[in-house]
C-alpha cells in the first residue's frame, strides 16, 4: 500500500479540504486558499486534487465577482452581483465540504457552476 492510499494520508487530506472549506464558509477564504495552494502538490493524483482545484477556482472566480460587483455597485446592479456571488461561493463551499466528508471527488472541478 502506498502512502497516497493509506488511511492516514486520506484522513489528513480530508482534514485540509474540510478546514479550507470551513474557512471559506465563515469568511476567511484567503486563508483557506493559501492552505489549498500549500497542499496542492500533496494532492496530485488523488481524489483530493479535485477538491483543491475546486477550492482555488471558487476563490479566484469569487474574487473576480466581488471586484465586478464592487465596481458596479454605484449603479445598483453591483449589489445584486455581490449577493449572487456570495450565495454562489457559499453553495460551492458547502458542496465541496459535504463531498469531502463522504470521500467523494468533485466531478468537474473546473466548472463555474455547482
Amino acid at each position: 500500500m502506498s502512502y497516497f492510499e493509506s488511511d492516514r494520508y486520506n484522513s489528513g487530506m480530508r482534514m485540509v479540504v474540510v478546514v479550507s472549506n470551513l474557512l471559506s464558509i465563515v469568511g476567511f477564504g484567503l486563508i483557506g486558499v493559501i492552505i489549498a495552494y500549500l497542499k496542492r502538490a500533496d494532492a496530485r493524483g488523488t481524489l483530493w486534487e479535485t477538491h483543491i482545484t475546486y477550492i482555488i477556482r471558487t476563490f479566484w472566480m469569487g474574487v473576480l465577482g466581488i471586484i465586478i460587483g464592487s465596481a458596479t455597485a454605484f449603479i445598483g446592479i453591483g449589489v445584486l452581483i455581490l449577493i449572487v456571488v456570495g450565495l454562489w461561493w457559499l453553495i460551492r463551499s458547502i458542496k465541496s465540504l459535504l463531498k469531502a466528508i463522504n470521500d467523494e471527488p468533485i466531478r468537474n472541478p473546473e466548472t463555474l457552476l455547482f
